[in-house]
């Protein structure tokens, strides 16, 4: 006889559990919306949370799977049927730090402590940043777990204490860390598509590497953490080549069909645009693209991922190569006629 017979109870709930639903927080969001395209296509019941059902028609999304809230505000949840969560939810720029710490570190917190309290066994996949370990030139800063991870920047640091809040939750968890994410749906690389269509690349200071990650790719890294959890861990993803700055405006140019003259501005300057940029934003009530909080991560150099661990526990390796993904997403900017 096995040591610990289950009841005909609890092998029903652990049925239902197995059957349930996924609930993603951001899923209108970038990587959000991709996730959830990747359960509709596989007929994953899923549970996505979203602040405008406006938004989340436009993204795809059908009714029927939608949770109108904030998960800065999760106490009147109806998590029924919830198997397990992906947090994708948070801020990438803000005005000042009060609003990173109340969405990245504090609304986590509230969301955790919202889950524990309905059900401390589900599994809860936080999906985190490079920038919460700190610059990295040969990828062992990013295997650095929080209490240690050295963010050069704001959001890096919410990032990082975002973390933190998982690690005490007492959640069983799983925390990814994928560098730069490009692909359908995103607006932030978009900006450099713009800049080589035009003929011209900028990068600024002495050169320097990035780890980068295609959408589908994290998509299928957030799925193996969903299929076999790996508690506790903090785990690098990224391509398993990491490219250099004047490349990847380069490899952009190849699939756009575009040979960008690439200009190296000194770093300072990148500086003195940075906070034009943020002076202006702020006029108008807005966070900068490209701001101050992004030229300090810009000033730290590499920006590289371990992609080791996530071979070793995840039997994950990225697959889409630069100009693949990068072509891919070009088609993908001009289906939808945002360039």
């Amino acid at each position: 006889m096995p040591k610990n017979p289950r009841t005909d109870s609890e092998t029903q709930d652990a049925g239902s559990k197995a059957q349930g639903k996924i609930l993603v927080t951001g899923a209108t969001g970038f990587v959000g919306t991709n996730l959830c395209h990747r359960f509709l296509a596989e007929k994953t019941p899923f549970l996505a949370l979203v602040r405008s059902p406006v938004k989340a028609e436009e993204r795809g999304l059908p009714k029927n799977s939608l949770l109108l809230g904030d998960f800065c505000r999760p106490s009147e949840w109806n998590l029924e049927g919830v198997r397990a969560v992906v947090h994708l939810g948070g801020l990438v720029r803000a005005l000042k730090w009060p609003e990173f710490q109340a969405v990245n570190v504090e609304g986590t917190g509230r969301l955790l402590a919202r889950i524990r309290e309905w059900d401390p066994g589900i599994p809860f996949i936080h999906v985190s940043s490079l920038a919460a370990a700190g610059p990295s030139r040969d990828g062992k800063a990013s295997l650095a777990p929080p209490s240690e991870a050295r963010p050069c920047s704001l959001y890096g640091r919410s990032k990082m204490l975002s973390e933190r809040e998982v690690q005490a939750s007492g959640l069983s968890h799983t925390i990814l860390r994928p560098g730069a994410v490009y692909g359908p749906w995103d607006k932030d690389v978009l900006a450099l598509f713009r800049q080589v269509r035009r003929g011209l690349g900028l990068v600024a200071g002495p050169p320097s590497r990035f780890s980068l990650i295609y959408v589908e790719d994290l998509v299928e890294a957030i799925l193996r953490a969903l299929e076999a959890p790996v508690e506790g861990r903090v785990i690098p993803l990224g391509y398993h080549e990491p490219i250099g700055d004047r490349e990847w405006l380069e490899k952009i140019g190849e699939a756009v069909g575009q040979s960008p003259r690439v200009l190296r501005l000194p770093l300072f300057l990148a500086g003195g645009v940075a906070l034009g940029a943020e002076v202006w934003a702020k006029l108008r009530g807005r966070a900068a693209l490209f701001g101050r909080d992004k030229y300090r991560e810009l000033a730290g150099g590499d920006w590289v991922a371990d992609p080791g661990l996530a071979e070793e526990l995840l039997g994950f390796r990225a697959k889409t190569g630069f100009l693949e993904g990068f072509a891919k997403t070009w088609d993908w900017y001009r289906q939808k006629g945002w360039i």
